[in-house]
């Protein structure tokens, strides 16, 4: 019997519960699964710090029982460990668990051998539910997570060097969450995923083969998958293909749509395509921040974008954006808009196209002229060209909680964390 999982409305429900029960794990059980076994619906079971390995296929199955796993004193210090011979968490069929504050690390999926038949960190091996909505809370991913179907929430997780991957009309949401080191999220087959204040950073996508590994170092979508991203962070990304931060890809089918707000791109490079983000399909990014993003191949073209039509920009800031080929800050096809923005120190030419006409209007373009970008536009109005716009002055730079205002390259010096022109 496959088994359980969680809702948001954990609290609400668990708090009109009479009769619940506190478990203490080792004091009452000496393992998770053992409190897990003995747990009624509702239960809280608290797990002290220490190393925890023990299980079958994984060292937490809640057996579809509503429940509350949290550990004690956080993920610093309590463990689950695969011992590269089971898996971490699985959670199928059921929505009712909340599991907070583990670190999950040495995990393999023992009862799906992969498609070579071996066994390995893929298909869920630290996290694995399906058909189900767990709410996952201050856990750190060193094993990688997988979700089919359902709507898991993730609040104040962590993945390092490792992906999660939704599929199957999953439609899981992340709320500050930090994906570092080589991690990052993919989604495919009508997946529809939400961002809020998350951190993407050194994230890569080093194109391992096949179209399905390709593009989208933090976030890939494809095959009818979109996503919400709103005040995200995404610095120093890269992809050996397309979308150094995020790919929306269309390359299989429609996919889904994108809508990307409020959100910072600092040094993300692609590649190809598309430094900070590759779009082949419908997507609006809105209030956005690209700095010093870059397509660096021989043919690398959209140093901040590459997008098609069906894209708007609006009330974004590009500042020395750069592509060895095309598009300094943009290059597109088909007849996308970018409209009330801002485009700075950009390689030339800044704007480019292989096809179609790109919509301008009540855009500054700072120190760049009409010639320094592709004939193929049209003058919405509002538009100012060679314009003194004084940038450099307006970034935040914080530096252990407390924040200046520096250009980006002095922050970099000072090794700040830089949060976008305008957002001081």
């Amino acid at each position: 019997m496959r088994h359980a999982c969680t809702s948001i409305l954990y609290t609400i429900v668990f708090a009109g519960a009479s009769g619940a029960a506190t478990i203490t794990v080792p004091d009452d059980y000496a393992t998770i699964q053992a409190a897990i076994n003995a747990a009624d619906d509702f239960d809280e079971i608290l797990v002290e710090p220490g190393t925890y390995s023990n299980g079958d296929i994984a060292i937490i199955d809640p057996l579809g029982k509503s429940l509350a796993i949290r550990s004690t004193l956080g993920p610093e210090v309590t463990i689950l460990d695969g011992l590269n011979e089971r898996r971490g968490i699985i959670c199928y069929n059921y929505d009712n668990v909340t599991i907070e504050g583990f670190t999950i690390q040495n995990c393999i999926p023992v009862d799906w051998p992969g498609w070579d038949g071996e066994l390995g960190q893929s298909d869920g091996a630290g996290l694995n539910s399906g058909s189900a909505s767990p709410t996952i809370i201050n856990c750190t991913f060193e094993s990688d997570t997988q979700h089919r179907n359902g709507s898991p929430v993730f609040q104040n997780c962590t993945w390092k060097s490792v992906r999660h991957e939704s599929v199957h009309n999953a439609t899981p949401s992340f709320t500050n969450c930090t994906f570092e080191d080589g991690a990052g999220f993919s989604g495919s087959w009508d997946v529809v995923a939400n961002f809020h204040g998350c951190t993407f950073s050194d994230g890569y996508d080093s194109y391992q083969g096949g179209w399905y590994y390709a593009g989208g170092a933090a976030i890939k979508l494809y095959l009818d998958s979109g996503a919400v991203v709103d005040g995200c962070r995404f610095e120093n990304n890269y992809s050996a293909t397309d979308g150094g931060a995020i790919m929306h890809d269309s390359t299989n089918g429609p996919s889904g749509t994108l809508l990307v707000t409020n959100s910072v791109f600092i040094g993300n490079s692609a590649l190809n395509n598309g430094g900070a983000i590759y779009s082949a399909d419908s997507a609006r990014i809105e209030g956005c921040t690209f700095h010093a993003n870059q397509a660096t191949g021989i043919y690398g073209r959209g140093g901040a974008l590459n997008i098609v039509s069906g894209n708007e920009i609006v009330g974004c800031e590009f500042v020395g954006n750069t592509a060895t080929y095309q598009g300094g800050t943009v290059a597109f096809s088909g007849y996308p808009s970018i409209v009330n923005s801002l485009i700075s120190s950009s390689s030339i030419p800044c704007i480019s196209t292989t096809s179609g006409s790109i919509d301008i209007g009540s855009t500054q373009f700072c120190g760049h002229s009409s010639s320094d970008m592709t004939d193929a536009w049209e003058d919405l109005g509002g538009n100012e060209f060679d314009a003194d716009c004084e940038i450099g002055t307006k970034g935040s730079c914080c530096i252990n909680g407390g924040c200046l205002e520096l250009v980006y390259e002095d922050c970099a010096t000072v090794v700040g964390s830089f949060g976008g022109l305008g957002k001081y």
